[in-house]
């Protein structure tokens, strides 16, 4: 079942489910059914999250080298719009302050997306990363 178009404001956390078999992954793979047609918004911050997260799984051999590249050479390719951080900044700070969690440029890339009915797409982060496979997408 495809997802409700959204927007989906997604986190690394997310992202990551899309190239590897992590839990929430199969929440995450149910965003992408219904691209293009589903809105899928970020800061662009978001790439760097990702590779990172790519890293320290290669690092732990949950990931092959060749695995690790799929993510680099691939990791823009489902989004539809990546926000650049720079101008989340000051919203980001205010939620920051707000709700009292550092994690809330999501919620700015959103704003700034000029999106009316924003879902935030967000997953809780394991850090049990054996056993990854990571996936291309499409």
């Amino acid at each position: 079942m495809a997802a409700d178009p959204g927007p989906w404001v997604v986190d690394a956390s997310v992202a990551f489910g899309w190239f590897a078999a992590v839990p929430g992954s199969e929440q995450a793979a149910r965003l992408l059914e219904g691209a293009p047609a589903t809105l899928l918004v970020a800061p662009d911050l978001v790439l760097v999250e990702l590779l990172n997260e790519g890293w320290k799984s290669l690092r732990l051999g949950a990931i092959t080298s060749e695995q690790f590249q799929v993510l680099a050479n691939r990791a823009a390719e489902p989004f539809s719009r990546l926000v650049p951080a720079a101008a989340l900044l000051a919203r980001a700070s205010h939620w920051c302050q707000q709700l009292d969690h550092p994690d809330h440029a999501g919620s700015a890339a959103a704003a700034q997306a000029r999106t009316s009915a924003v879902r935030p797409a967000g997953c809780a982060r394991s850090g049990q990363l054996h056993g990854l496979s990571l996936r291309p997408t499409g």
